[in-house]
């Protein structure tokens, strides 16, 4: 009997579809033109930890892929703390719209094989639906380039139709799909 139709026996349930997607990061496209300026999160600048922490709330609100029960600045203290990955301060940027922080990246790669992730990416409500989204999964890419990614892997909630698209306008392929 293949695990799956066992798992609903042992009191496991589906709370839902994630569709990952991939792409070499050489073949991925840039951010020229892009209305966004971007910062990175640091010690003593503009977005401290704990800023970049708030800002990944605000972000995570309404989107389908966050868990509310999460709290920011713990989760990005997570991310920075995997040793997997290159995991500097510089891999949690902050996106600027006429000076104001409209979105959050977190990009890493491994240092080993360049297999890459964009950790989290998303809009403060107020900047979503203006056509923004494409730009900061593009930087995103920039970011992955720049600590020397090879091959890009990232996914969302199966029916996030937004973030799926973004996948396919950016060349990336559906290949496979997980509960």
């Amino acid at each position: 009997l293949p695990v799956a139709k066992r798992l609903p026996s042992l009191g496991f349930k589906k709370s839902h579809v994630r569709v990952e997607f991939q792409a070499q990061v050489a073949q991925l496209p840039g951010e020229e033109g892009t209305p966004l300026q971007w910062e990175a999160a640091s010690k003593n600048g503009r977005f401290p930890l704990e800023k970049a922490g708030e800002i990944l709330e605000l972000c995570g609100q309404g989107d389908p892929d966050w868990n509310p029960q999460d709290e920011g600045l713990s989760l990005l203290q997570s991310y920075l703390d995997d040793k997997e990955f290159k995991s500097g301060l510089d891999s949690i940027q902050i996106g600027l719209c006429q000076d104001k922080a409209a979105a959050i990246v977190v990009a890493q790669v491994m240092p080993n094989s360049g297999w890459s992730r964009i950790t989290y990416m998303g809009l403060v409500p107020e900047f979503r639906k203006k056509g923004l989204g494409k730009w900061v999964h593009r930087h995103g890419f920039a970011m992955m380039r720049s600590q020397g990614g090879v091959l890009y892997q990232g996914g969302t909630v199966r029916g996030n139709e937004a973030m799926e698209a973004l996948f396919r306008k950016h060349g990336c392929t559906e290949f496979r799909t997980m509960q």
